[in-house]
């Protein structure tokens, strides 16, 4: 009897202690790669929000160089270049995630920044084909619309 009794509680014991060490690893899989994946991703949507909703005001920089809200997109634009940076470099297995196409590859992500950074320093004697340039560049280099 003694004997049927310990293999029950041995295996209860077992069945929770695995169940533990289970919810353990996900809990650490979901935080520590999951998580920033997730962020990463919302942050590509927010780069196209921005550059969507600022067009107006970057497209037309002859004519709104003057504006608040041209200096605020711009100022937006370089603040997304960092964060693209910050982003990046918190996803761990990027490499691996950028081989199977979850995210961009960290050069394009790079390249994308860079494109940022051009859109940030936009002013009044910028031509809006070279804005379009940059538009076209991040739309392609990040996977994303921004039309």
């Amino acid at each position: 009897m003694w004997r049927e009794l310990t293999k029950i509680v041995l295996t209860a014991c077992f069945t929770l202690g695995g169940g533990v060490v289970l919810l353990v690893v996900t809990q650490i899989f979901t935080r520590f790669v999951v998580d920033p994946l997730i962020d990463f991703r919302r942050l590509l949507g927010e780069v196209s929000y921005t550059l969507i909703l600022n067009a107006q005001f970057l497209f037309n920089a002859s004519a709104t160089a003057s504006n608040p809200k041209f200096q605020e997109a711009t100022e937006q634009c370089r603040v997304l270049a960092s964060r693209l940076h910050a982003f990046s470099a918190a996803v761990p297995l990027y490499g691996l995630l950028s081989r199977i196409r979850l995210v961009p590859c960290l050069g394009y992500v790079y390249d994308a920044a860079k494109m940022l950074i051009g859109l940030s320093n936009t002013n009044a004697t910028t031509p809006p084909g070279v804005v379009q340039q940059r538009y076209d560049s991040i739309s392609k280099l990040l996977g994303i619309r921004v039309d």
